[in-house]
This record gives C-alpha cells, sequence and structure tokens, in this order.
C-alpha cells in the first residue's frame, strides 16, 4: 500500500509529466529559452580573455548543466528514462535515448567531473562562491596543484589552463551543436 508521502509523489510526478514533458516545444518555445540563456550569459559571467569563469563562461558548469537540462525537458516527453536527477545519470540516459553519441557521452561525463572538481576546490580555496580567477593569479597555480597539477608555476598553470579550455571548448561545442543550432 503506498503511503501519505508516496501519494504526493505520484502527483507531484504526474503533474510535473504534464506541465514540462507534455508541453508543445516548438520552436518558438525552444527560442525563448535560448533568449534566456543568451540574457544569462551576457549578464552573468565574468569570462576574459584574462580571467576565467568556471561557473557562466563558454563551456563552464552552467553551460553543461543548462543543455543535459534542456534535453531532458525536450526528449522526456518521448524517453521517460532520460527524466532523471544528476547531470551524470541524465547524459547516461540521453546518450541511451540516442541523444548523444559515444563520444559526446564521454565528453560531458568527464567535462562534469573535471569542473565540479574545478569548481568545488576553488571554493573551498576561497571559502565562499567564487566562480571566475585572473589567468595569471598566482592563486590558479594553488587551484592546480589541488587538482594534482605538478612542477614549476609557469608549467603547472599553463597545463591547467589548457586542460580547462580543451573541456571548455568540448562543453561549448555541443551546447552549439544541440541548443543553439536551427532546428535543435
Amino acid at each position: 500500500m503506498l503511503g501519505e508521502s508516496g501519494k504526493h509523489r505520484d502527483r507531484w510526478n504526474s503533474l510535473l509529466a504534464s506541465v514540462v514533458y507534455e508541453y508543445d516545444w516548438n520552436d518558438e518555445a525552444a527560442e525563448s529559452i535560448r533568449h534566456l540563456k543568451r540574457r544569462i550569459e551576457a549578464e552573468k559571467s565574468r569570462e576574459s580573455r584574462h580571467r576565467v569563469d568556471f561557473k557562466y563562461g563558454k563551456g563552464g558548469i552552467a553551460d553543461l548543466e543548462f543543455l543535459v537540462q534542456f534535453l531532458q525537458i525536450k526528449h522526456g516527453g518521448k524517453f521517460p528514462e532520460v527524466r532523471v536527477p544528476g547531470p551524470k545519470d541524465a547524459v547516461t540516459a540521453l546518450h541511451e535515448a540516442g541523444v548523444f553519441t559515444d563520444r559526446e557521452r564521454d565528453v560531458l561525463i568527464r567535462a562534469h567531473q573535471f569542473e565540479r572538481l574545478v569548481e568545488n576546490r576553488f571554493q573551498l580555496m576561497e571559502e565562499w562562491t567564487a566562480r571566475e580567477l585572473s589567468r595569471e593569479s598566482a592563486q590558479l597555480v594553488r587551484l592546480a596543484g589541488s587538482l594534482g597539477y605538478r612542477g614549476e608555476a609557469a608549467a603547472v598553470r599553463k597545463a591547467f589552463l589548457a586542460d580547462w579550455d580543451e573541456t571548455a571548448r568540448s562543453v561549448r561545442q555541443l551546447v552549439e551543436k544541440h541548443f543553439y543550432a536551427e532546428g535543435s
């Protein structure tokens, strides 16, 4: 027998399915979400040639999670199995539903793990919810060291930034392909 909390959960899931997953996600609705994402990028990102924004920069954690959640909403009506919490499980479910290729799944899972680790270590280092840092900062070398990068400071900075930039570039390519491209 289903308890009271189970009944509430079932009603909630039913309501959620009807509001989110049965909604007609036509081109106009998708474009409204794209417009919102562009505003977030314009207003929140502090990324520049000289600064890394781990959260709101292009290819950062917000890009990755926004992409995954958008695709869950878009495909959740046809594929209920993609309606799972957590980016790793969602990426895997989207892959199994045919949304992502093997390579795209692997890129997103590795990127999420790396970017969350960077963000969490940086926040621990700063003792607050910082999300951006100068590419020349000594803190960047400290952050890289906490992630296992070793060697002379300039080499550590260069190796970490190369990894971050490549990860962010890979994520952003998938955002452009699956989120911003016409007909996505």
